[in-house]
């Protein structure tokens, strides 16, 4: 008996011989959503890093011609939404930038449960 079924990005097939290799498939899937969730958490943290540094770095130069532009909000909030929120809370609280905007304050933890909640639904599922 074989019982085949296809998801829009997994083709998978059991014959029920091969539980070792639906274990191994889904712990590699896991490796790599771990790796991208390191990977976007820093990014996030260094954009928000970078914006705080070139903002002193503005504040300083008043008299200046010369201002560097900053790294729009866009995408301090779509680094945070692509899964990037312990990242982007981690960089607020150490570097004290955007505490003050409502939106970074309170949608920032809103993105962090709705991927908290995606990610246990998932899992309920058997995705993963």
């Amino acid at each position: 008996m074989v019982l085949a079924w296809k998801l829009e990005w997994i083709h998978f097939a059991y014959t029920g011989d091969d539980l070792f290799d639906i274990a191994l498939y889904r712990k590699d899937r896991l490796i790599n959503i771990g790796w991208y969730c390191v990977i976007i958490n820093t990014l996030s943290f260094i954009l928000f890093g970078i914006d705080k540094w070139i903002a002193k770095r503005n504040g300083k130069n008043k008299k200046s011609t010369r201002a560097h532009t900053r790294i729009p909000e866009f995408w301090l909030l779509g680094s945070a939404f692509l899964g990037g929120t312990i990242g982007s809370i981690i960089a607020m609280a150490i570097f004290r930038h955007k505490i003050n905007d409502w939106y970074f304050v309170w949608e920032v933890p809103i993105f962090l449960c709705l991927h908290a909640c995606l990610f246990f639904y998932i899992h309920a599922v058997g995705i993963f």
